[in-house]
């Protein structure tokens, strides 16, 4: 997929997720979830598991804590399949 048509994608379908690159500078869509604690970060990130196995598609999943008295911070990461490539999504 082509940056404008991922531009465009979101901008229609995708409210809350914003547009990056990997180092290898293949295109990802990911979007910050902020939760009450750590353990409500972890059952966000087993929600978002059960739908992904389930889908056959495996994001990346990052959890973020700076403190225990801080909300942590859950970061979904999904690549974009580059136009016309065979296979999954690149991460």
């Amino acid at each position: 997929m082509d940056r404008s048509k991922a531009e465009s994608l979101i901008a229609s379908e995708a409210e809350g997720w914003e547009l990056a690159e990997n180092e290898q500078k293949h295109l990802k869509i990911q979007r910050t979830f902020r939760t009450k604690n750590f353990v409500k970060a972890l059952e966000l990130c087993n929600r978002f598991g059960e739908v992904a196995e389930a889908e056959g598609h495996h994001p990346d999943l990052h959890i973020t804590v700076k403190d225990e008295s801080t909300n942590a911070v859950v970061i979904l990461i999904i690549g974009l399949k580059p136009e016309g490539a065979p296979g999954t999504c690149v991460h």
